[in-house]
């Protein structure tokens, strides 16, 4: 299946998956990952590999916040947001062995 930036940029579907798995994300920055125009055809496989790899960019980001707001460590505990939620880091091991 192909489809376009201008049809990702409409479809509720598009939106509803990508804002529903992570409310950070963008629409505009997720498709400025894209070299297609707006109305050049896009594998709807790599859409979707692309969306995911955002995603993930995306979590990375609050995790490294998560862990500069708790003073570097990795293993604590912060209060995720107003409601209350409580997020849980730990730090990745690094390829070098170690925490990264």
């Amino acid at each position: 299946m192909l489809l376009s930036k201008a049809h990702v940029r409409k479809c509720p579907h598009f939106n509803d998956d990508l804002l529903g798995q992570e409310p950070s994300a963008s629409m505009t920055e997720f498709l400025e990952k894209f070299s297609e125009h707006e109305d050049q055809e896009i594998c709807f496989g790599r859409l979707m590999e692309v969306m995911q790899d955002y995603l993930h960019s995306i979590r990375v980001q609050i995790g490294q916040r998560l862990i500069a707001a708790n003073g570097g460590s990795g293993l604590s505990l912060e209060l995720g947001d107003e409601k209350g939620a409580l997020a849980v880091v730990f730090p990745e091991p690094s390829a070098r062995g170690g925490i990264a």
